[in-house]
């Protein structure tokens, strides 16, 4: 039975009620490190100068106070960055967009409305300047 560590339990428990809920049902199917929810505001401003972050602290989910958003990653955590060869990045994104495949499946059946960084206009395209796989977030 897959469990949360200490820190991926504080993480989820920063975050709103309705992502705690939805990530303990992605839990059972598919073990996940939470590695952020609410983010403090001189993290979100190295974040933003180091260009890993587009939107300014005022506007970020992750501001909120419990937290609209959430960052993720499947177990073990492996970064595609990391990866020894192409064939072994390629698997690597392959495991982040399944996980974000069972996300968005169990978030649709809770009726819990998400946006993925991986897809922020959630169209079929994918074709965006600025991929955050990691991250989802409440739609408003």
């Amino acid at each position: 039975m897959n469990r949360y560590s200490v820190r991926s339990s504080s993480c989820l428990h920063s975050c709103s009620v309705s992502l705690q809920h939805l990530f303990q049902h992605v839990l059972p199917i598919v073990d996940h490190t939470i590695f952020e929810g609410y983010r403090a505001e001189k993290d979100h401003l190295k974040y933003f100068d180091e260009k890993l972050t587009k939107v300014p602290y005022y506007k970020s989910k992750h501001s909120r106070r419990p937290s609209a958003a959430i960052h993720v990653l499947p177990c073990p955590l492996l970064w595609p960055e990391d990866a020894e060869d192409d064939e072994d990045e390629l698997w690597r994104f392959k495991r982040i967009y399944y996980f974000a495949g069972v996300v968005i499946g169990v978030a649709n059946k809770l009726d819990i409305p998400i946006r993925w960084g991986g897809n922020w206009k959630g169209c079929n395209t994918f074709k965006q300047s600025f991929d955050d796989l990691c991250h989802y977030e409440l739609i408003d």
